[in-house]
C-alpha cells in the first residue's frame, strides 16, 4: 500500500523493522523485502526481541526523513495518504505554529490470518477512499481534546500516523511502561513541547 502510493511532491522511503530475534538466516519478513528489490525499502532487523514501543523508538531513531508515519504490520494506507499528508504540513506546518502530530483516520476491516480471508473489499474501499474530497482542515490537539477522545475507544492510535521526527526524539518517543496508552502519553509529550 505504500509502494502504490500517487505522486508525491516530496521524496519518501520505507523503513521495515523487523522485531524476529535474528538467529543467523532469513526469515519470511526479510525474503519478502529482499523479493520486492526496491530501493526505496531499507530493512532493519533487531539481534533481539524488543518491546513495541521500544522498537517504534528505534524506528525514529532510524528514519531518515523529517516526518515519519507509522504503519504497523496489520494496516494499510489509502492510495492518495502520502499525497494528502504531504499537503497538510505544507499547509500547517509554519516556525510560528509547527507541527508535530498528524493523526490519522482508520477504517477497520476483519482478516482471518489462517484462513488467509479477508473480509472486505480493499481495492474498493480504496478507490471510494481516493475519489472522496478531502478536508485539509486540523483540529487541534490539547489536553482535553486528547482526553475526550482517547478514553472513548482509541481515537488517537500510532498506526497511520504522522509525527515531526525531531519533536518525537525531543521528547524520549513512546514509553514502553505506560503500555497501550504509550501513543496518547506521546501526544501529550509533543503537545508540552
Amino acid at each position: 500500500s505504500v509502494i502504490t502510493q500517487i505522486h508525491t511532491d516530496f521524496f519518501w522511503d520505507i523503513l521495515v523493522l523487523d522485531n524476529e530475534e535474528y538467529q543467523g538466516k532469513s526469515n519470511d519478513t526479510e525474503k519478502v523485502v529482499r523479493q520486492l528489490s526496491n530501493d526505496r525499502i531499507l530493512y532493519y532487523r533487531n539481534s533481539r526481541n524488543i518491546r513495541p514501543g521500544d522498537n517504534f523508538n528505534r524506528g525514529f531513531q532510524l528514519a531518515r526523513g523529517k516526518w515519519v508515519t507509522m504503519l504497523h504490520d496489520d494496516d494499510l494506507l489509502a492510495g492518495n495518504s502520502l499525497n494528502i499528508i504531504g499537503k497538510l504540513i505544507e499547509a500547517y506546518d509554519s516556525p510560528e505554529h509547527p507541527l508535530g502530530v498528524i493523526s490519522a483516520q482508520y477504517i477497520q476491516f476483519r482478516y482471518d490470518p489462517e484462513q488467509d480471508q479477508i473480509y472486505a473489499d480493499i481495492n474498493g474501499m480504496n478507490q471510494y477512499l481516493c475519489h472522496q474530497p478531502v478536508n485539509y482542515q486540523l483540529y487541534p490537539l490539547t489536553h482535553k481534546n486528547v482526553l475526550i477522545y482517547g478514553h472513548i475507544g482509541g481515537s488517537v492510535p500510532s498506526n497511520g500516523t504522522t509525527f515531526l521526527r525531531k519533536a518525537v526524539l525531543e521528547v524520549g518517543g513512546f514509553n514502553e511502561d505506560f503500555g497501550i496508552s504509550g501513543d496518547l502519553i506521546l501526544y501529550y509529550n509533543i503537545e508540552n513541547h
